[in-house]
């Protein structure tokens, strides 16, 4: 149970964070930048 519960909050803040980091509700700038930059989304991940 504890495996599936770190699975599901590091999912949830991989959610999040990106929102959080572009002070926007919602994926939609983070989405934006790798479609503008998909070379700098390869070296982030």
């Amino acid at each position: 149970m504890k495996k599936y519960r770190m699975i599901f909050i590091s999912f949830t803040l991989i959610l999040i964070l990106p929102s959080i980091a572009y002070c926007d509700i919602g994926p939609k700038p983070y989405i934006e930048v790798i479609v503008k930059n998909p070379q700098s989304n390869i070296y982030r991940s």
